[in-house]
C-alpha cells in the first residue's frame, strides 16, 4: 500500500512539473525579417520583402502566427511595378527541439493585396524605342488606369532559429510563395496623328522563392 501511495505521489508531482514546463513554453513572440523575393516567372525582377510576424507558441513544438509585410516587384522593362502586401496565417512545426539550434517547417494561407503602378513617361520611351519613332515629337500622351484583384496566397518553407537565450533568437529561412491575380489595364494614347483606347485583362503570377532572415523576441 505504501508503495502505491508513493508511486501516486511521484506521478502527481511529475504531472505538476510537466504542466509547469508546458506553461513556460507557451507565449507570444514577434519577428522582424528582411528577405530577397525572387520571382520564378519570366518578366519580373527580384525585389526586397520586409515583413513582421506575431506568433503564439502552443507548446514546445507547434506555433501559430499572423504575417504581413511589403514588397515592390518591377517588370523587366521598368514600365510597370507592383506593390505587394500579404496577410497570411502560418503554422510552424519544430520537429527537433535543440537547446540552441532549432530547425522548423512552416506553411501558411491568406491573401495578397496588389497595387499596380505604371510609369506613363517610361511607357512612351519604351514604345518609341520599339517603333524606332520619337513619339514625343508627335506630342504623344499616354494615360493608364491599372488595377488588380486581391489574390489567394499560400507559402511553405523551412528555417532554423538560433537561441541566444530564452527570449531572443535569430533565424534564417527559405520559403516558396504562390499567388496569382488578374490585372486590368486601360490605356488611352493621344498624339498629333490620332488617338486610341485599349483595355487588357491578364493573369500575373507572383510565385517566388523568398530567402532571408531576421530576429525573434519572445514575451
Amino acid at each position: 500500500m505504501k508503495k502505491l501511495v508513493m508511486m501516486g505521489l511521484v506521478m502527481l508531482t511529475c504531472s505538476f512539473a510537466a504542466a509547469e514546463v508546458a506553461e513556460v513554453e507557451k507565449g507570444f513572440y514577434v519577428e522582424g525579417q528582411a528577405s530577397a523575393m525572387i520571382p520564378t516567372e519570366d518578366g519580373l525582377d527580384t525585389g526586397i520583402y520586409a515583413n513582421g510576424r506575431l506568433g503564439y507558441c502552443l507548446n514546445h513544438y507547434i506555433a501559430l502566427e499572423v504575417e504581413s509585410g511589403y514588397a515592390n516587384i518591377n517588370e523587366d522593362l521598368d514600365v510597370v511595378d507592383y506593390d505587394l502586401i500579404p496577410l497570411l496565417i502560418n503554422a510552424r512545426i519544430h520537429p527537433i527541439k535543440g537547446e540552441k539550434f532549432d530547425p522548423y517547417l512552416m506553411g501558411g494561407l491568406g491573401v495578397l493585396f496588389v497595387n499596380v503602378n505604371v510609369d506613363e513617361e517610361a511607357a512612351i520611351d519604351e514604345a518609341s524605342a520599339l517603333l524606332g519613332v520619337d513619339l514625343r515629337a508627335l506630342n504623344t500622351n499616354v494615360s493608364v488606369d491599372a488595377d488588380a484583384d486581391e489574390a489567394f496566397a499560400g507559402q511553405i518553407g523551412i528555417g532554423a532559429l538560433y537561441h541566444f537565450n530564452d527570449n531572443i533568437a535569430a533565424f534564417l529561412e527559405v520559403r516558396g510563395l504562390f499567388a496569382q491575380t488578374n490585372v486590368n489595364v486601360k490605356e488611352i494614347v493621344t498624339s498629333d496623328i490620332g488617338s486610341s483606347e485599349t483595355e487588357v485583362d491578364t493573369e500575373v503570377k507572383f510565385n517566388s522563392v523568398i530567402v532571408g532572415g531576421g530576429l525573434r523576441i519572445k514575451f
